[in-house]
């Protein structure tokens, strides 16, 4: 099985720049991202890790390099990871996230801080 997830790195994954540290800390990638097809996948910070919850999955988002975070969900019959890329608006804040669902790709937008009045 790892041979297959090794082999699957490579079609998928652009190749590693491990020297490439994310752009934010890791708080500055908490937080909901909207799809219309998929729902709201949250992203939230524990033990000095990201960790992501869609739907009825969850998981552990492992750095690959600059905005790009490996996902594995628990539980799942989804044992090979999914490349997930966190996208930055131009006030230079995180303000989206886009993977792959079932080979199309998702691109979820992040909910902004409502702000009391």
């Amino acid at each position: 099985m790892w041979a297959r997830e090794k082999a699957r790195e490579k079609v998928i994954f652009p190749p590693r720049v491990p020297t490439k540290p994310p752009t934010h800390e890791l708080g500055g990638y908490v937080g909901e991202y909207l799809h219309l097809g998929h729902g709201t996948a949250t992203v939230s910070l524990g033990d000095n890790q990201l960790h992501i919850s869609l739907a009825a999955f969850k998981g552990v988002l492992t750095h690959y390099h600059y905005d790009s975070f490996t996902m594995v969900f628990e539980h799942s019959a989804l044992k090979m990871g999914e490349l997930i890329t966190f996208s930055i608006g131009a006030d230079g804040s995180v303000s989206g996230v886009s993977f792959s669902a079932q080979g199309a790709p998702v691109v979820a937008v992040k909910k902004q801080p409502t702000v009391a009045a």
